[in-house]
């Protein structure tokens, strides 16, 4: 994994990723090649064991690629996994909010969430949604250049789900924060109503990248008919294609 300063708009960029985890045969990330930029919302999108996850934690660096390359312009990258208990620690974060960079990020954040007790309480006797909320204020406290949050709608009701969608947006459109999201459900990325790329992951390869709306009515409606695995598999997809040529190859003929 290489770090170089870059004035360009790059964040990060993975170059032919290929993973697979010890004492398995096989490969869970396949020739993917993406870049991720400045201000930009990035939607992986994709069935259970499709590959989303393992592609946010070799993004985040927490796994090492066997083959290829992953180009960081970056070290300002938090990862919130589905289960955020395991990036918080067990004291109370009133006790180091402080040592943030922005604690009064926090706090507005997490006020307005109305989850301002959760500050003295330790994040293990917190729900789910309690811990994702907390995480991502925690995150944003940090002032880190990229989020990369797994399933960000788990453990969360509607009325927060749209608060916190409000909140990211408003750092992303001042150009504070960029945003990788992992998920089955596009209602997230919807609310935060900002340009969003989207790109679909399948047997461990990127086989469709578009605009959200366009890869959503892919993902909801012809791929629910048209089985993915089986273009993965019989007619090898290996590589990113654009929504038009997605169409022209597999879905008009």
């Amino acid at each position: 994994m290489q770090y170089r300063n870059s004035s360009r708009d790059l964040l990060i960029e993975l170059r032919d990723v290929w993973f697979r985890y010890p004492l398995s045969s096989t490969w869970c990330i396949r020739g993917v090649n993406l870049r991720i930029h400045r201000e930009e919302v990035l939607v992986l999108v994709g069935k259970n064991a499709s590959g989303k996850t393992t592609l946010l934690r070799l993004i985040a660096g927490i796994e090492k690629p066997q083959r290829g390359n992953i180009i960081r312009y970056t070290e300002g990258t938090y990862y919130i996994p589905q289960d955020p208990a395991i990036v918080l620690t067990k004291e109370v974060v009133s006790k180091y909010i402080h040592k943030l960079p922005r604690p009064d990020i926090v706090l507005e954040v997490v006020k307005y969430l109305g989850l301002e007790d959760s500050l003295e309480k330790s994040p293990l006797v917190l729900s789910l949604g309690q811990r994702r909320c907390l995480a991502i204020a925690l995150a944003l406290g940090m002032d880190v250049d990229l989020l990369l949050v797994d399933e960000p709608t788990l453990g969360l009701d509607n009325v927060v789900l749209v608060k916190l969608a409000r909140v990211l947006r408003t750092f992303i459109e001042q150009g504070r924060l960029s945003l990788v999201i992992a998920t089955q459900d596009l209602e997230f990325a919807e609310h935060l109503g900002v340009p969003t790329r989207a790109v679909l992951v399948d047997c461990g390869r990127i086989v469709l990248e578009g605009d959200l709306q366009t890869v959503a009515r892919i993902w909801y409606g012809m791929l629910r008919v048209v089985k993915v695995p089986r273009l993965c598999t019989e007619l090898g997809l290996d590589v990113v294609m654009t929504v038009d040529r997605f169409f022209e190859r597999y879905l008009m003929c």
